[in-house]
């Protein structure tokens, strides 16, 4: 199976977000789309996530922002495995 990951970046709406939606410090607005495809080619799952950080856009790659987000989810799977346990 194949975990593929796109990273969108909106560094045009960061002001609006912080501003207007009440976002502060809102410095990178992103989305990231997620598949997961099967080794014969169909997809077994599909979604979408957003996120807002505050980090320098200047200060961060694409990778380590991704990075970031799979670190994210680990440990929120894993608090929730030990709640729910």
């Amino acid at each position: 199976a194949v975990d593929r990951r796109q990273l969108w970046l909106d560094l045009e709406n960061a002001e609006y977000i912080r501003e207007t939606l009440g976002f502060p410090g809102c410095q990178i607005p992103l989305r990231v789309d997620r598949d997961l495809i099967a080794d014969d080619g169909t997809v077994r799952l599909s979604d979408t996530r957003y996120f807002v950080t505050s980090v320098d856009p200047g200060s961060i790659t694409a990778d380590e922002l991704l990075a970031a987000v799979r670190n994210h989810w680990q440990i929120e799977n894993s608090v929730f495995f030990l709640k729910d346990r």
